[in-house]
């Protein structure tokens, strides 16, 4: 969360999301597809979770299958740190660390709905509901969403972290006028009232094709079938300096021949792969409840000796 200094025209908590439960790509490769390298040593998904976080994400939800998230975990682990508070001249004591958070893909969902695009809507609704369980006051306003598949520039991105938090507009980004509402791979900002226009879509559309008989469904919805509602008129639209979606190998191929692809370095210093939880487990909660219990007992003993 953010710190209670904050103005009053900017929302509490920002999530970022990073879907990558959805139908393959036309690569083929034993691994999943946002496991492909966009650097040296540096991944496609490790690059849209350091997206999230230099665009000021307070927490970042990755959004999976069950047997893709482990691996996932493995390499990224649970936190990140803020790349601005890194580099700042007071990163030893103000250096500030965000949640990663694992969502997977409900068991309904599979083979029924499990595109990219509800992946972003699913992630949404689980941030928004367990933050809610912790308070009302910790519930997510604004999403920014960042696929694997899409590269463009951070240190661009970051320069909008005050207008993201800012309650007035949202912010699109579109390369040569094209939006994810042109079915591109390319970040864009979104609050609950979008969400709830999105998600209606998908269950709209997908009554209408069981109606008609058609083979299609959920899981074939495009982004920009799912994300047509999006306002682009009055909202933010921010044009990037250069982008390229590889989601397909023929643009993967046109992107590691780019200068781009040769100057794409891994933060390593922001990632922090040790695992951590922010809650002890049942077994441990017991552990120490049964200690606590045996040391106040061999107190007691010792006064009575």
């Amino acid at each position: 969360m953010r710190s209670p200094n904050y103005k009053y025209n900017q929302i509490d908590h920002f999530a970022g999301i990073v879907p990558i439960g959805g139908q393959k790509l036309d690569f083929n490769m034993p691994w999943h597809d946002s496991l492909i390298p966009v650097g040296q040593n540096y991944l496609a998904v490790e690059r849209a979770v350091y997206e999230c976080a230099a665009a000021g994400c307070d927490t970042i939800w990755i959004v999976g299958h069950k047997g893709t998230s482990p691996i996932v975990r493995r390499r990224i682990g649970d936190f990140i740190i803020d790349p601005t508070s890194l580099f700042s001249k007071w990163h030893h004591t103000k250096r500030r660390e965000v949640p990663i958070f694992y969502v997977p893909v409900l068991p309904r969902d599979y083979d029924m709905r499990d595109s990219l695009a509800w992946s972003v809507l699913h992630g949404a609704d689980c941030a928004f509901r367990v933050s809610c369980f912790i308070s009302k006051w910790t519930a997510p306003k604004k999403f920014y969403c960042a696929f694997p598949y899409g590269i463009s520039s951070t240190d661009f991105i970051r320069d909008y972290r005050k207008q993201f938090v800012s309650v007035d507009k949202n912010i699109i980004f579109s390369h040569n006028g094209k939006t994810v509402k042109d079915n591109l791979h390319i970040p864009f900002v979104f609050n609950a009232d979008d969400y709830k226009k999105c998600r209606d879509i998908v269950r709209k559309k997908n009554i209408q094709d069981w109606e008609l008989r058609k083979e299609k469904n959920a899981r074939q919805f495009t982004l920009a079938e799912v994300f047509e509602p999006l306002d682009t008129v009055n909202n933010s639209v921010v044009e990037l300096p250069w982008f390229h979606d590889i989601s397909s190998w023929k643009n993967y191929c046109d992107y590691t021949s780019s200068e781009h692809a040769k100057s794409m370095a891994k933060h390593e210093s922001v990632f922090i792969r040790e695992k951590r939880r922010l809650f002890p487990t049942e077994k441990e909660f017991l552990e120490r409840n049964r200690e606590e219990e045996t040391g106040s007992a061999e107190g007691k003993l010792e006064e009575e000796v």
